[in-house]
């Protein structure tokens, strides 16, 4: 019973339009690209007040097990040449695992399927194909994408050939225990072609409920959770109050973290009780001349013992993301 009125909630908060509930109380959107927006803190828990400086932070890392998921803007190119990722974002080379949405439709040249087999040279470990743009361009090409990157040693989220392999987690082995990576698009922008009992398809909103189930495990199970959303297509930098409260309502389920996509535009990093939400990263590939497109950040969230989990402001270029001379954490 508990979980049906959660799965109608979270698709009935898609439909709200009330102002954000929540406005008052995070970092203004515009100082996300600052690094004094930096504030270093485990995955979940509360904001330091005052915020504590990337130096500060070091000083108080403590021994034991740690591990440092990042997670990238979506792609809205997929990159031809990947090779200066490590040199121009370093971190993502020394890390459990770095993890990003396919944020264009496979129908072009600059985002087709089978070149999704690149990402294995570049620190990519996980891509989620939950995405409303990923879903343009059809099941078959989605399908042959998949199998591009899966054949590569790149893991893939959100796609399967049922409902059930669609909604199953990527589970990573860390030292601090497992995490996994859960993927979802809740977007009604477009038809979205959902998995069924007998179809491929993407993790929709048809499945919610089986996503709730499988998330409700993980935490059981006392895996760490990460929880990455499409929210659908936005107009601007501030996310609206349906993803708000849907949000919210994740994390009621328990999750570390979410991660949501859709707006090509990066929006704010936030808390919510005890989980971590970054509602947009924006795109970490593009080939977009406005500023406001190319801004850009890199989700850095740490499991384990206190450390610290922020934002990393970034520029996205066609290749991938540009890391700002003075991102740390």
């Amino acid at each position: 019973m508990l979980r049906g009125l959660i799965v109608l909630a979270i698709l009935a908060a898609g439909c709200s339009s009330a102002p954000d509930p929540f406005e008052q109380a995070r970092l203004p959107v515009d100082s996300v690209t600052s690094t004094t927006a930096l504030v270093p803190r485990r995955a979940g828990e509360p904001q330091p007040t005052p915020a504590l400086s990337p130096d500060d932070a070091e000083s108080q890392q403590l021994d034991g097990a740690r591990d440092v998921i990042h997670v990238l803007g979506s792609l809205a190119v997929v990159p031809d040449d990947v090779a200066d990722w490590t040199a121009d974002a370093p971190i993502l080379g020394d890390d459990l695992a770095t993890v990003v949405a396919l944020g264009c439709p496979l129908d072009d040249d600059r985002c087709t399927a089978t070149p999704l087999d690149i990402l294995a040279a570049s620190p990519v470990d996980v891509v989620s194909l939950a995405t409303d743009a990923a879903e343009a361009g059809g099941i078959a090409t989605l399908a042959l994408a998949a199998e591009s990157a899966s054949a590569a040693g790149v893991r893939v989220v959100g796609f399967g050939a049922t409902v059930e392999a669609a909604v199953a987690p990527i589970i990573l082995a860390g030292t601090s225990g497992e995490i996994a990576v859960h993927a979802i698009s809740l977007s009604s922008a477009t038809p979205v072609a959902e998995a069924t009992d007998t179809q491929a398809g993407i993790a929709g909103s048809a499945a919610l409920p089986l996503l709730i189930e499988q998330i409700e495990t993980s935490v059981r199970e006392g895996r760490g959770v990460i929880v990455l959303v499409d929210w659908g297509p936005g107009e601007s930098r501030a996310p609206d109050t349906a993803r708000a409260e849907q949000a919210a309502l994740f994390a009621e389920l328990g999750v570390d973290a979410i991660v949501g996509a859709g707006s090509g535009f990066l929006q704010r990093f936030d808390r919510v009780d005890s989980t971590a939400v970054a509602y947009d990263l924006g795109h970490a590939t593009t080939e977009a001349d406005d500023p406001i497109l190319r801004d850009t950040a890199i989700a850095r969230l740490e499991f384990g013992v206190p450390g610290a989990s922020c934002l990393l402001p970034a520029t996205a270029t066609p290749q991938g993301p540009l890391l700002g001379a003075e991102s740390s954490c």
